[in-house]
């Protein structure tokens, strides 16, 4: 059986901070949260491999993102991001084109969503949206893309500051996508 291929994409990167505000950086927390969804699967799952459009605090465009996870292979694009504007919680957000995969993918989006948001019940749940993102239209897989939190929210900004808070979103992001692919834990 061929091994379940999720690529992971940290949002922004070296010279593109995305949103900054209460002395967080969305580059900086979009890269913890990758890292820490990568040592789980590594340690928990067996059958999934993982690659990541950054490893590190480094500039990688949008098309070379999609490119990588194109390239691969992967069966799975999920995007972290961290917002900004004035809101408080979190949200999901799927391509809103039309595109053969599209009832798979809402599908996927809104078990997803629901899975993440139980286990993160210190977020306000803003809803699964659609938006024409060029991470996830841009894939040839189901892509999705999360906004965790506000940086310019205070209290979402308390949690985001929380390393064990931080670990909690990764361990969510990855619970909710195991159950729905079905990924097998280690023994």
């Amino acid at each position: 059986m061929r091994e379940f291929r999720l690529f992971i994409d940290p949002g922004h990167g070296g010279r593109d901070f995305g949103a900054v505000d209460h002395g967080l950086r969305e580059k900086d927390l979009t890269l913890s949260i990758a890292l820490e969804m990568e040592k789980i699967i590594r340690s928990e799952y067996q059958g999934v491999k993982v690659r990541m459009s950054r490893w590190n605090d480094r500039y990688v465009s949008l098309s070379q993102r999609t490119r990588k996870a194109n390239v691969w292979g992967a069966d799975f694009f999920l995007s972290i991001h961290i917002n900004a504007g004035g809101g408080t919680g979190w949200e999901s957000f799927t391509y809103s084109g039309d595109y053969p995969e599209k009832a798979k993918t809402l599908e996927a989006q809104n078990q997803i969503h629901k899975g993440i948001i139980k286990r993160l019940e210190f977020f306000k749940d803003r809803g699964s949206k659609q938006m024409d993102l060029q991470v996830c239209w841009q894939t040839n897989m189901m892509a999705i893309l999360t906004e965790n939190g506000f940086v310019d929210h205070c209290n979402d900004a308390i949690f985001l500051k929380d390393h064990n808070k931080i670990s909690e979103i990764a361990r969510a992001h990855v619970l909710a996508i195991a159950e729905i692919v079905d990924w097998r834990r280690r023994a």
